[in-house]
């Protein structure tokens, strides 16, 4: 690296607060292009550079200096080095100057790092690597899901999506979590069942099977031509007159006559909405009316619709739109689509993968489905968001109107903005004497531990903002006191009587609060908010796991884990063989205090093992553990070595899943409750100071 490029990278970074470009993460993820801007700033006028732009990449940044504005591919072709793919307006020598990759550590202290240059002899871009490299440790994982990073399950190493995520049984597919803004949300529903199986007999019309490359980084892709048109009816449970978006991903087959795809929504009879979309050059060709009546009488309205590109040459189409029936939803190759209409019939053949429905204005990322309608995963603070199934008792979550009340007690229905953005918060008041109290009646069973949850604020702070539940007649908690500031309240008992109450707290106390948000759990610890309106609502576990035995980044005669996790209830992932013979998993075990325990469970070869950190360790907050498997097996957490207390012989693992958060397909009544930034497979048995290093808890 020349002195020049290395002062005029100092320059840049070190003034954080001043920097004219931005930090960012590449996209679509990896095998995707990047938009690197040229960037100019006259006191640099001695570097040898012209533009610069700095990415975020796994655990390092990537600092590209341009001559002119680039998209930027970047492809991991091994373990510890990139490759880079550049797209420039016009064509020639030069484009990128210099890349330099660099852990995010040594930002202003470079020891490790790469530095791929333009060689132009032979018009390639090279590396010259310095110490480890710039990728660090976590540049020899094979699998690497980012979730706090990328609030996505995509792999970063592949670029491919490896994880198969449901929440697939119960009332409730979608499920709420706390947003980067603070808001309550809940994710969306994909409608659609086998969303991108169309061999279904689900689908009319149904294709035959295809191995044509996805957008997903496997082989799910398929032909679609006009005489085997792909249609679904009465889309499972979609709203009527509800606001409803429809996608596709979609890309031209480079044969025959047809350039777009045509997609047609809405109401059973002709009129309904469609548009047509030109895969060629991504514009939106011709669409329907801005509403209308269908042949059956169905009402219908076009709220929007869209193309965006996609990588390697697919783009997601939709259409958003409302209409006063159940929902059909139809696809047809279009020829010319700037001037198609309605059922034109095309003669080409266009590419299709991933059919989403979901209640919305916008499309949301795709969820695959199968059987079931299926909801998004919850990304909570940043981290993963798993939970065990719950169902909320209390029949009325918001409506505190719906609940009885004693005659020292009112509720003013939608006083203020609740935790979710909308105005629904109820204002309940309790005089300070006399029948003081708002309840649901004969909901709970006696000896049964319950979990009560509320969100509360104060009317007035400072001012009758006490409050206190009853977990039936008798089990009354301590007193609580509502700010000025939204706060979610919980209280655990074991029921006396089969009622549940928010009272004043203390018959001397008035009590002026807003309520929002009520929840009661069977069970000794809240999960997410789970809305209800007239009665109890399930809402479904959440499920990932990746199938092992084809996928290249699994080797069975050694490996290390790493993770980490606020998980204290359970196994945060299990290696498994499909029943419970041959398992090795981490969990937390709090029968013998706060402690992660590596565990390996075998019929053969001696039996049982496991290997846990001292006792006396407290591992709250966010725990980083690192379990290794090779010619010996150990465990590190947050720095500190684990004890093996029995014997951990090492055996080959057949295994066949890898179950993050629960305890596998062989035993799925098991969930964590808790969240996971980072889970990060090594095909190699690690240096246990290596272990160390990447779990010591700063």
């Amino acid at each position: 690296m020349t002195e020049a490029i290395l002062n005029g990278y100092y320059s840049l970074v070190k003034g954080d607060d001043s920097t004219d470009f931005a930090i960012v993460p590449p996209a679509p993820y990896l095998h995707g292009y990047t938009k690197i801007k040229r960037w100019w700033n006259q006191s640099y006028d001695k570097v040898t550079y012209t533009g610069c732009a700095l990415i975020s990449y796994r655990d390092a940044y990537i600092v590209v200096s341009c001559d002119v504005n680039v998209l930027l591919k970047i492809i991991a072709n091994n373990n510890d080095e990139l490759t880079f793919n550049v797209i420039f307006k016009n064509q020639g020598d030069g484009g990128i100057r210099r890349i330099l990759v660099c852990p995010k550590t040594e930002l202003h202290d470079l020891v490790n790092y790469d530095d791929y240059y333009y060689d132009y002899s032979d018009k390639q871009i090279k590396r010259v690597k310095h110490g480890s490299g710039g990728l660090g440790i976590f540049g020899s994982a094979s699998l690497d899901l980012q979730f706090a990073a990328n609030k996505s399950l995509v792999d970063t190493i592949s670029g491919n999506n490896l994880i198969t995520f449901s929440r697939l049984s119960g009332a409730n597919y979608g499920a709420t979590y706390v947003d980067s803004d603070g808001l309550i949300k809940t994710t969306p529903v994909n409608l659609v069942l086998y969303s991108q199986d169309f061999t279904n007999s689900f689908w009319r019309n149904a294709l035959s099977s295809s191995t044509v490359s996805s957008p997903d980084g496997g082989q799910n892709a398929y032909e679609l031509t006009n005489s085997n048109l792909l249609f679904q009816d009465n889309i499972n449970s979609a709203p009527a007159n509800a606001t409803i978006t429809t996608s596709i991903f979609a890309k031209y087959n480079g044969t025959g006559n047809a350039e777009g795809i045509q997609l047609r929504v809405a109401g059973i009879g002709q009129n309904a909405v469609w548009g047509n979309f030109n895969l060629v050059n991504g514009s939106v060709g011709n669409t329907s009316a801005a509403s209308g009546t269908s042949g059956d009488g169905d009402t219908w309205t076009l709220i929007d619709y869209g193309i965006e590109p996609f990588a390697n040459g697919w783009y997601k189409v939709h259409i958003t739109y409302t209409c006063s029936s159940a929902t059909r939803i139809q696809f047809r190759p279009s020829d010319s689509p700037a001037t198609d209409v309605e059922n034109s019939t095309g003669t080409g053949i266009v590419l299709v993968f991933g059919v989403q429905v979901e209640e919305s204005t916008t499309a949301s990322p795709y969820i695959k489905t199968t059987n079931n309608a299926g909801g998004a995963a919850r990304y909570e603070n940043g981290e993963l968001l798993l939970e065990p199934a719950r169902v909320n008792l209390l029949a009325y979550s918001e409506q505190f109107d719906q609940w009885n009340k004693g005659n020292g007690s009112s509720v003013t229905p939608n006083q203020s903005v609740a935790p979710d953005g909308t105005n629904t918060a109820d204002r309940v008041q309790h005089i300070g004497s006399g029948s003081s109290w708002i309840g649901q009646l004969n909901i709970l069973t006696i000896g049964t531990e319950y979990t009560a949850t509320v969100y509360a604020k104060a009317v007035t702070p400072g001012t009758n903002a006490q409050f206190g539940f009853s977990i039936g007649g008798t089990v009354n908690s301590d007193t609580k006191t509502a700010t000025s500031e939204w706060q979610r309240f919980t209280w655990t008992a074991a029921a006396t009587t089969g009622s549940f109450y928010i009272s004043n707290g203390d018959d001397s106390y008035d009590t002026d609060v807003y309520f929002w948000g009520a929840q009661v759990e069977a069970a000794p610890d809240p999960t997410s908010y789970i809305p209800t309106s007239g009665s109890t609502v399930t809402r479904a576990a959440d499920v990932s796991t990746s199938a092992l035995g084809v996928d290249s980044w699994f080797n069975k005669t050694e490996w290390t884990i790493y993770s980490e996790d606020d998980n204290y209830n359970g196994f945060n992932w299990i290696l498994h063989d499909g029943d419970n013979a041959k398992r090795y998993g981490c969990a937390i075990n709090e029968g013998i205090g706060i402690n992660k325990i590596f565990e390996r469970t075998s019929t053969v070869g001696g039996g049982n093992g496991d290997i846990s950190v001292n006792a006396s360790t407290n591992l709250n907050g966010f725990i980083k553990s690192a379990a290794a498997m090779g010619s010996s097996a150990n465990l590190y957490t947050n720095g500190l070595e684990g004890n093996a207390t029995d014997p951990f012989e090492n055996y080959p693992l057949a295994a066949t899943e890898l179950a993050i958060g629960f305890r596998g397909s062989y035993l799925a009544d098991t969930f964590i409750n808790g969240h996971i930034k980072r889970l990060a497979y090594f095909p190699t048995r690690l240096p246990d100071t290596t272990l160390q290093t990447i779990t010591y808890n700063t």
